[in-house]
């Protein structure tokens, strides 16, 4: 999903109707959590750490906050990247409530569904290992039963959230928070 949002394929995402989603407004900007996998040997230059993002082949080095133990080499999830270390964010532009069997085709689309006439692919597709599903909506319910969201048949009430994918560190837009990431 975040290869599509550098390609600005992907520009909306579904969350459960509660909060703290249910307070997202216009502009809100929201920092985007990607799995990280930490580099074995690091280098001794002070704070900085080598690492790759999910799904991306190039080593990045981060600096690493001060305040927080620094990883062990390996995969870590992407509830461990501090918001330092985001290379996304996301401007919020519509938050529309719906049941999630209201998202359209070209909503689910836009949520990072891909494929074609019959085949259509899951956003966590890595975890279901590219299975096929019939329509849009149904690849788009797959990945939310996926997070733990519940069973997409149940209908349940969701937040379509429609945004602007900015490829820059939330800190980087707002006035004193500074950003950690840098190309190795």
């Amino acid at each position: 999903m975040v290869a599509g949002l550098g390609s600005s394929r992907v520009r909306s995402v579904i969350a459960p109707a509660v909060a703290p989603y249910t307070r997202l407004f216009l502009d809100d900007l929201l920092w985007v959590r990607e799995p990280i996998f930490v580099e074995k040997d690091q280098p001794r230059d002070g704070g900085l750490l080598r690492l790759r993002f999910g799904g991306d082949r190039y080593w990045h080095a981060v600096a690493w906050p001060r305040g927080l133990p620094r990883p062990k080499a390996g995969h870590h999830p992407a509830d461990a990247m501090p918001v330092e270390c985001s290379r996304y964010t996301l401007r919020v532009a519509t938050v529309q409530r719906r049941r999630l069997l209201q998202i359209s085709a070209d909503e689910a689309w836009a949520c990072g569904v891909s494929g074609e006439e019959g085949a259509f692919v899951s956003p966590i597709a890595e975890i279901d290992l590219f299975k096929p599903f019939p329509t849009p909506g149904e690849a788009l319910g797959h990945a939310w039963t996926e997070a733990g969201f519940g069973a997409a048949w149940a209908d349940p009430d969701v937040l379509l959230v429609e945004f602007t994918a900015l490829a820059r560190n939330v800190g980087r837009l707002v006035d004193g928070m500074g950003s950690g990431v840098r190309r190795a």
